[in-house]
C-alpha cells in the first residue's frame, strides 16, 4: 500500500457509517435523499476535495418523478455495482444519492480528479438500457454534501423519530394502544423555560416539571407529556411543535420516550 493510500484509509476510519433517508422538495419537485449522516461531524475530509456525480435517468419513473417499484431492484443493483467499483481502492467515498425528476444521482468525494472511466463503463455494462452521465468538480468544503444532501434540523428530527419507532418495533411494539409520551427540553434561562411551558400548555401538552439542573451546565429542564400512539405516522405531529418552540427560544429539544406496548 502506498503512503498516500494509507493516509486516505486512515482518514476514512475517522468517521462512522450511518445511512438514512428522508423526503423533501428539490427545485420544487418531490425528492428522496439517502446519505451517510456519519460523515457530518467530520466533513469536509481534506483528502477528498473533488466531487464526482453520476446521473442515471430512470426508465420507469413514477408520475411524480420518484422511482417506481418496477425498477427498484435494478436501480439498487446499478448503485451497488457503481459504488463497489469506484470505492474499491479507498480513493473515493460514496456520500449519498438523490432521486428526483426522473433521475437518480449518485454523489462521491474523490482524492483526485482522475476517475477510472473504463472501470465505470464496465460496471454499467450489464445495464445497457440505462444511459448515464457524470462529472467531477472541485468541492473542498463539501458544499454539495452540506447544502444539497444534508437534511434540515427539522428533517433530522423526523429521521431520529423514525429510528426510535423502528427500535420500538424491534422490541415488539404494535402501535395500537395510546400511552403517555414524555418529552424533554433544555434552556439557558428560567425566562425561556417558563415561556416554553406556556407554549406547551397552550398546545395541549401537560407540563410535568421545570427545574434547574444540578450540574455545571446550569440549564433549566422542562418535561412535558401528551397521550397518543407514537407511531411513524403520528410521532412527528407530537414532537415537531415542541422542537420548533424550543428552537425559537434558543433552547434544545432533547427527545422523547414511551413505554413499548406489544398488544
Amino acid at each position: 500500500m502506498s503512503i498516500c493510500a494509507a493516509i486516505l484509509m486512515a482518514e476514512k476510519k475517522e468517521y462512522s457509517v450511518s445511512w438514512d433517508f428522508y423526503q423533501c422538495l428539490v427545485n420544487d419537485k418531490p425528492a428522496s435523499i439517502s446519505l451517510n449522516l456519519g460523515l457530518a461531524s467530520r466533513a469536509p475530509l481534506a483528502g477528498y476535495p473533488e466531487l464526482f456525480y453520476l446521473r442515471i435517468p430512470m426508465c420507469q419513473p413514477r408520475e411524480d418523478g420518484l422511482s417506481s417499484q418496477a425498477e427498484f431492484e435494478t436501480l439498487n443493483q446499478i448503485e451497488d455495482k457503481v459504488v463497489e467499483t469506484l470505492t474499491a481502492d479507498n480513493k473515493i467515498i460514496y456520500v449519498g444519492r438523490l432521486t428526483s425528476d426522473g433521475c437518480r444521482d449518485l454523489f462521491f468525494y474523490s482524492s483526485s480528479d482522475d476517475i477510472d472511466e473504463e472501470a465505470l463503463e464496465l460496471s454499467l455494462s450489464d445495464f445497457s438500457e440505462y444511459a448515464w452521465e457524470g462529472g467531477i468538480n472541485p468541492d473542498p468544503d463539501w458544499e454539495t454534501y452540506f447544502q444539497l444532501l444534508m437534511p434540515s434540523e427539522t428533517q433530522l428530527e423526523s429521521i431520529k423519530n423514525r429510528r426510535v419507532c423502528d427500535a420500538m418495533i424491534e422490541k415488539g411494539e404494535v402501535f395500537k394502544t395510546p400511552r403517555e409520551i414524555m418529552h424533554w427540553a433544555y434552556f439557558a434561562t428560567e425566562t425561556a423555560a417558563s415561556e416554553y411551558t406556556a407554549k406547551a400548555q397552550a398546545a395541549g401538552y401537560q407540563v410535568l416539571g421545570m427545574q434547574l439542573q444540578d450540574n455545571d451546565d446550569e440549564r433549566y429542564c422542562v418535561q412535558v407529556s401528551n397521550s397518543g400512539i407514537p407511531s411513524h405516522q403520528q410521532i412527528d405531529e407530537y414532537t415537531l411543535p415542541l422542537f420548533q418552540a424550543a428552537v425559537e427560544l434558543d433552547g434544545c429539544y432533547d427527545g422523547w420516550e414511551s413505554a413499548v406496548k406489544t398488544m
